[in-house]
């Protein structure tokens, strides 16, 4: 699945960029394996943090989903044999685990969700993510949230629960942008901004 595989690669970008210094220390055993550890030990707290139950399962209950997923950190590995090194790289598994309050075991998601709940499930995950980078890992980073056509390919129910998410969890933490070139999903946004009240704290600009 495209979006599957797009996510797992997001959210491994997202955590490395927290350690671009890491390539100016020396290169020497100590430092390697205090890397190798560093890494394993700051991204199991990333997944952990993901999988909390007031993270991305909470989100996607909020988006009107009521199936729980969670994520599985496989650390890299590595074993000498002889002369010969072996090297496992790690791996993220991502594992259905209730659906529609029954207890199951999925861990192929793209084969039994449709792709309105793998975007669904991509959304949670990528919130989660700036929540724990900005509150946890950054606490002093600039809080917004640039939405550039974030919603164009969701159905209307979906981007009608996403507003509500949105405008209601993150509207008070963060400076929310919103961008499109969808004239219909720019006068949705500005019913949604209506309806929930908050006409008063945005500006709409037009560009033709």
């Amino acid at each position: 699945s495209s979006t599957l595989e797009k996510l797992i690669i997001y959210i491994f970008i997202v955590f490395v960029s927290y350690f671009h210094g890491l390539t100016s220390l020396p290169l020497t055993t100590e430092n390697s394996m205090w890397s190798f550890t560093h890494f394993n030990n700051e991204f199991g707290k990333l997944i952990d943090f993901i999988n909390g139950d007031e993270n991305a399962n909470n989100s996607l209950k909020k988006l009107g989903y009521n199936f729980k997923f969670e994520l599985r950190y496989n650390p890299p590995a590595h074993k000498k044999k002889d002369k010969i090194y072996g090297w496992t790289p790690f791996s993220v598994e991502l594992v259905i685990t209730e659906y529609n309050g029954i207890h199951i075991h999925i861990d192929r998601p793209h084969t039994f969700l449709n792709e309105a709940k793998m975007s669904a499930l991509a959304i949670a995950i990528r919130l989660s993510i700036i929540d724990y980078r900005i509150n946890a890992a950054v606490p002093d980073a600039l809080k917004v949230l640039v939405l550039d056509d974030l919603m164009i390919s969701l159905d209307m129910g979906n981007r009608d629960a996403l507003m509500d998410l949105l405008l209601k969890d993150y509207s008070d933490k963060y400076q929310l942008l919103f961008f499109t070139h969808d004239k219909n999903l720019y006068t949705f946004v500005d019913q949604k901004i209506k309806e929930h009240k908050m006409d008063s704290l945005w500006q709409k600009k037009d560009m033709y």
